[in-house]
Formats: structure tokens, sequence, C-alpha cells
């Protein structure tokens, strides 16, 4: 990231960006997108390869969501975005099994093979697979060559996201402008 007023706020985003993406003694080659972007927030999906410097290893797929606030420089978890002690893994999974074809998310690298179950075998909150837009959250898995997700209209998701919480407030406290 470049052009910030403020170079140690610049320093610091930057630093938290390259410690979300490049795991320890690797390189890395891929892509990025910006799912939104707002007065405070910036949500980045990026995916790509991780390749290990010595290159002895295949390299390793990456895909993940990158939300970062634009005054601290903290990444948020998708665990952020919901109430505390909630089970917001199974809400999510039980929503995209009765929303099967109106949610279901396809992007550039999906498959039209893919199945409800792959998703729900694989998505993990541990991966942090989500990537935040203004109006709702896409969550999703990566096998091999494969993407298989939901986009979750946030509407679906009152009665468990933390409206309290410093990431809802951020999505919802700004103007939108999404990409």
């Amino acid at each position: 990231m470049e052009g910030m007023k403020n170079t140690g706020l610049q320093a610091t985003i930057n630093n938290n960006l390259i410690a979300a993406i490049f795991p320890s003694n690797s390189s890395i080659e891929g892509n990025f997108e910006v799912s939104y972007y707002g007065d405070n927030l910036l949500s980045i999906h990026f995916w790509g390869k991780v390749f290990n410097q010595n290159g002895t290893q295949t390299p390793k797929k990456i895909d993940k969501g990158i939300h970062i606030d634009l005054v601290s420089g903290k990444i948020y978890k998708v665990d952020d975005l919901f109430k505390p002690n909630v089970d917001f893994q199974n809400r999510i999974k039980e929503i995209c099994l009765s929303n099967d074809s109106e949610y279901r998310f396809n992007h550039e690298i999906s498959t039209n093979i893919w199945t409800y179950e792959n998703f729900a075998s694989s998505w993990a909150k541990e991966n942090e697979s989500f990537i935040l837009l203004g109006d709702s959250i896409i969550v999703y898995s990566v096998r091999l060559e494969m993407l298989s997700g939901y986009k979750i209209p946030y509407s679906e998701l009152k009665g468990i996201i933390n409206t309290d919480g410093e990431l809802w407030n951020k999505i919802q406290g700004q103007k939108i402008h999404n990409e």
C-alpha cells in the first residue's frame, strides 16, 4: 500500500498484509481484487501460489480474504463479525444448505461440479476463507482447483452478527465503495 499521509500507519498496514499473506521463508505469485473499500476498512481477496525458498516442494495454493482496518492496521477475522459464543459456522452452513442455488457463489476459478457437501466438509473459520462485501459476506473453501462457496446477505445473519462489534460498525458506518 502506498500514498498514505501517515507513513507509520502505512508501514504497519503493509507489514500486517505481508504477515497475513506470506509464510516465512517463502515467495509468492498471485493476484488480488478489492472486494470492499471504505474510509476505514479495506477488504482484499488474494489468490496465488506459495513457493518455499529452496524450491524443493510443490507450490502450495493460497486463497485468502484479508480485511484490514485503515486506522489501526488491525486485520479482522471472521469471528470479529459475529456475537461471542455463537456457533456461526453451523448457522452459516444451515443457511447455505437451505438456499443452495440462490446463494451459491461462482468465481472465475469455480467449477460446476462442486456440491454443498464439498463446501460443508471443508469450510472452516480457521482458514479465513471469507470475503466482505457492502451487503453480504462470501464464505468459501478451496480444494484442489475447485472454489466452492456462498454469498450470504447480512440480513440472513442478523440474529448472529455482533451489531455492537467494531467490524460490523466499520462495514455499516461508512459510505460503501464496492469494486
